[in-house]
């Protein structure tokens, strides 16, 4: 996922990019692994920084499922992994964040699409062709 984080900058001039599973995603992945029976990192720790060598996302949107199914990389993993996951991934900063709670796929779209176009609908011609 590395790989493809640094990739954004050799298209984010270009197009609007949006990806799944940017560094912040698999970083709060890999913190609730290690942390899983302990504390996990403050939230000043310098493990939420943001690497200076990957551009900084223009929005980042956490779609919080707390009260829904596992999802399949929970699946083996024990189940306060997804509170480990969620408290590390809003922890990052630096970062633009909204969270979204999960009320259904329609209720997540729109709010995505709001989002979207709030706040990145003056830097980004976001007209579909």
């Amino acid at each position: 996922m590395y790989a493809s984080s640094h990739a954004v900058k050799v298209h984010w001039g270009l197009r609007p990019v949006i990806m799944t599973g940017y560094w912040n995603d698999v970083t709060a992945a890999t913190l609730a692994d290690i942390f899983i029976n302990t504390t996990i990192p403050r939230s000043k720790s310098c493990l939420y920084e943001f690497p200076k060598d990957l551009l900084r996302p223009d929005l980042t949107v956490f779609i919080n499922t707390h009260n829904h199914a596992p999802d399949s990389r929970e699946e083996t993993r024990l189940p306060v992994w997804r509170s480990r996951f969620t408290e590390s991934f809003l922890r990052f900063r630096k970062v633009k964040l909204r969270e979204v709670k999960w009320f259904g796929a329609d209720n997540v779209t729109a709010t995505i699409l709001h989002l979207i176009q709030h706040e990145l609908g003056e830097k980004f011609d976001l007209s579909i062709n």
